[in-house]
């Protein structure tokens, strides 16, 4: 496994993958396990939807993130970065 840089409690496994999706297209709850769809819509309509990953992970664990979750949501620290950033990227994307 190898560490994360910014924690010592965290390590992504050597089968780690980072997957880009648009949207979290579909969800379904379920008394043990959960599963969430992301991927494309393709144009405006929304009937035309690309699935790329669906992950299936316990209702317990998905309810046991949401908390958290909000909690990030609401701190200003974290909505200051994020500020910070977009401001990053369109001041580059005015000089280029």
């Amino acid at each position: 496994m190898k560490k994360n840089e910014g924690s010592q409690k965290v390590a992504y496994s050597v089968s780690h993958q980072n997957i880009f999706c648009e949207h979290l297209v579909r969800f379904a709850l379920g008394p043990t396990i959960s599963r969430l769809e992301f991927g494309s819509v393709n144009g405006l309509d929304t009937k035309d939807i690309a699935i790329e990953l669906s992950l299936r992970i316990p209702t317990s664990s998905l309810l046991n993130a949401i908390p958290a979750l909000y909690r990030d949501l609401e701190e200003d620290s974290f909505k200051e970065q994020l500020v910070n950033d977009l401001k990053g990227i369109i001041e580059q994307l005015e000089k280029d």
